[in-house]
């Protein structure tokens, strides 16, 4: 159902969606397209680097991103998964994120770095130990906050009639 390719995870076609009948599942594809085009066009993140350290018996993987406000509103945050699959587009793990640091205006862009402790080993042993080149990274962004209290919401956005 996921794909890594691009920047929004997407939809690949209408059989993703057994439940809808053929014209439904058409058209929910194509609305789930035009969300992931709009949150595109709103906020952008971008992974730069990922570092693994182990310090007091904790292991922790840090990431360096850089986001960016493509809209003409200032961003407050974001809340997305950071979704990782290997060169084949084949899933490895996502994780929840949320970018608050600093107000973003309009075609501001910000490098900032965000870490996570790693409590167990497994689907983690795979983002660890390949480089950024091996891995596909996708960011899915579900909410924007502006700075006016406003929200764009993914769910919202995908159960709205056209």
């Amino acid at each position: 159902m996921f794909s890594c390719t691009g920047k929004q995870a997407s939809v690949e076609n209408e059989e993703d969606y057994p439940r809808y009948d053929k014209a439904e599942a058409k058209r929910y594809a194509k609305r789930r397209a035009d969300v992931n085009s709009a949150f595109d066009k709103t906020f952008t993140l971008e992974l730069l680097e990922k570092e693994y350290i182990e310090a007091n018996g904790r292991k922790f993987l840090n990431y360096t991103f850089r986001a960016t406000n493509k809209s003409n509103k200032p961003i407050k945050a974001a809340k997305g998964k950071l979704m990782f699959c290997n060169l084949f587009d084949e899933y490895i793990k996502s994780y929840e994120h949320m970018y608050d640091e600093k107000t973003l205006a309009p075609g501001e862009s910000i490098t900032y770095k965000s870490g996570m402790e790693v409590s167990y080993i497994g689907d983690d042993d795979e983002i660890i130990s390949k480089s950024l080149s091996s891995l596909k990274f996708t960011w899915i962004c579900f909410n924007v906050l502006f700075e006016d209290d406003s929200q764009m919401e993914r769910r919202k956005m995908l159960d709205s009639v056209e």
